[in-house]
């Protein structure tokens, strides 16, 4: 709960960082846009917090495509604030599993495993998307907030 937590508010306090004129940027052709990367994380959120068990939030839809695509569509502002519920929905759920359910097999993007590993998954990957975020910002001459001098 606390990697969640601690992600979520570096996404939130990037997602503040950067001018709302420059969510569109990507680095190159064929990736993804500020806008694209907080879709995706807000997909991953609201998807696996079905995954390990709990309600698939309201409005969302379980095909992760469809939901990031969906999401996709959200105005800035929407998207940001998508993101946000969806890491705080997804924290709740993995604060939430038990000794019981951590070791019920689950379905995980198509293959059984076990929540306690699925957990890793979900962590490793949303830290890679933080560092992708950093990236860009660092890109677009945006220091993340965290790692400013005071």
């Amino acid at each position: 709960k606390e990697d969640i937590d601690g992600l979520r508010g570096k996404f939130m306090a990037l997602a503040k960082a950067v001018p709302r004129g420059k969510l569109a940027w990507r680095p190159m052709e064929g990736t993804k846009s500020f806008h694209d990367v907080f879709a995706h994380i807000a997909a991953e959120g609201n998807t696996e917090t079905a995954m390990f068990g709990r309600p698939l939030p309201a409005g969302s839809v379980m095909d992760f495509d469809a939901e990031e695509a969906r999401l996709g569509k959200l105005s800035d502002e929407q998207v940001i604030l998508a993101m946000d519920r969806a890491m705080q929905s997804l924290s709740e759920t993995m604060a939430g599993l038990s000794r019981a359910t951590i070791q019920t097999p689950i379905t995980y993007y198509g293959q059984k495993t076990l929540p306690r590993v699925a957990t890793t998954y979900t962590l490793n990957d949303l830290h890679e998307h933080l560092g992708q975020l950093v990236a860009y910002a660092r890109m677009n001459s945006i220091v993340p907030p965290w790692s400013k001098k005071h």
